[in-house]
């Protein structure tokens, strides 16, 4: 890890404590940069504000657990980051509650769409989605998080492994359908 990756590291952490005691909206950054030492231009170097640290560390935990699996978006890795959340419970439960708003359309939203729609995109041989297909893709996206967030509310009570597999036959389910609307 080179020292940029550890900066922001330590600045993660710092995060992570705070969140302990503090909801996000709340933190503040020098209470972040008191946390962990570092000054705040040292902070506003890597990070534009706290959403932008807090989407760094979705980034980091979604790339950690897709690089176990060689870079392979699979039930097995969808699993594993089901288990990171599940391990940073504090950290995402506050940001389900406080500051997923302001997150989900710049991360986990996105970042899903585009995965979804080019799964789908590649089951029909290519080319546009239909608008009616399209609006099925954010449909099934919008299920599968709105599911991740309640399954945070209600205290990750389902195995990781029993949501990712429940996820997976949707998707089947979505690819198999989409051909028909």
């Amino acid at each position: 890890m080179g020292i940029r990756d550890a900066t922001k590291t330590m600045l993660a952490q710092a995060l992570d404590e705070l969140l302990k005691t503090t909801p996000m909206q709340k933190v503040s950054i020098t209470a972040l940069c008191q946390q962990c030492g570092a000054e705040r231009q040292t902070f506003y170097y890597h990070f534009k504000d706290k959403y932008d640290l807090a989407q760094w560390m979705l980034f980091r935990d979604w790339d950690t657990a897709l690089a176990q699996f060689g870079g392979n978006y699979s039930a097995a890795q969808l699993t594993a980051y089901l288990e990171t959340i599940r391990g940073h419970q504090l950290f995402y439960k506050r940001l389900y509650n406080d500051e997923m708003n302001a997150l989900l359309p710049k991360f986990i939203f996105q970042q899903e769409a585009d995965r979804i729609r080019a799964r789908v995109q590649e089951s029909l041989g290519g080319g546009k989605l239909s608008e009616t297909q399209e609006l099925a893709v954010l449909f099934y996206v919008n299920g599968c998080i709105g599911t991740v967030i309640s399954w945070a509310h209600c205290g990750y009570r389902t195995p990781p492994e029993r949501l990712a597999a429940l996820h997976y036959s949707m998707l089947a389910s979505l690819l198999r359908d989409v051909r028909s609307i």
